[in-house]
């Protein structure tokens, strides 16, 4: 979709590959590009979808530590993808374990900027949040276009991962929620949606938190 002269395209990995996602932005001549999938097959294909654009990425990261959102960075070998430092450390004994071809332009690649920068003339403002579904999650917020790219903070339509600490994850969900900043939410799991996800969001993490009290007993 385009909004606010802005292209968003989001890629949707196939239920074997957990529908996880890759969020393809067209920054007037230049790319900002977030996560690369699982799978070779699927990164292929989010290649794909870059060439098809005909433009330079400007930047690519990894949103979080979770092997799904990375798995696929070595077929993206043209692409050095940006992270936080504690999400490159969170996840490189995972990442060099063998079980994924190895991230290597992720392991070495820079240290992405919070913080507002300007790419192809649009703001995008970049956020980290702490103990949610993960450690630590990177967002991307448009807000001339009233977009924003959570990633695991919310799924739509997907079941979601056990979480870090749900108390944390709720207490963050709520923030957003009640943040002007956006109306349109690309997620890490699913279809891009609307910020009413949020509310279902907070619904099932209350829910699933409550089952896993109640397991414990």
């Amino acid at each position: 979709f385009t909004t606010g002269g802005v292209t968003f395209h989001t890629y949707v990995s196939p239920p074997q590959a957990v529908h996880v996602t890759s969020h393809v932005i067209e920054l007037g001549d230049q790319l900002l590009v977030v996560d690369a999938t699982m799978i070779p097959p699927t990164a292929a294909e989010v290649a794909s979808l870059i060439a098809s654009t005909g433009k330079p990425v400007h930047t690519a990261y990894v949103s979080h530590e979770h092997p799904d959102h990375w798995g696929g960075v070595s077929t993206l070998d043209s692409l050095e993808f940006q992270t936080l430092p504690e999400i490159r450390e969170g996840l490189r004994a995972e990442a060099t374990g063998g079980e994924f071809p190895e991230p290597t332009s992720l392991l070495n690649g820079p240290d992405l900027g919070l913080g507002t920068s300007e790419i192809g003339g649009v703001t995008v403002e970049f956020r980290a949040y702490d103990n949610a579904e993960a450690p630590k999650t990177i967002v991307a917020v448009l807000p001339e276009q009233r977009v924003a790219v959570v990633q695991d903070l919310v799924y739509n339509g997907v079941y979601t991962a056990p979480g870090v600490d749900r108390g944390n994850w709720i207490t963050t969900l709520e923030a957003l929620r009640d943040d002007e900043a956006f109306d349109t939410l690309l997620v890490g799991h699913g279809l891009p949606t609307t910020r009413g996800e949020i509310d279902t969001a907070i619904a099932y993490v209350k829910t699933l938190d409550q089952a896993w009290a109640d397991a414990d007993q």
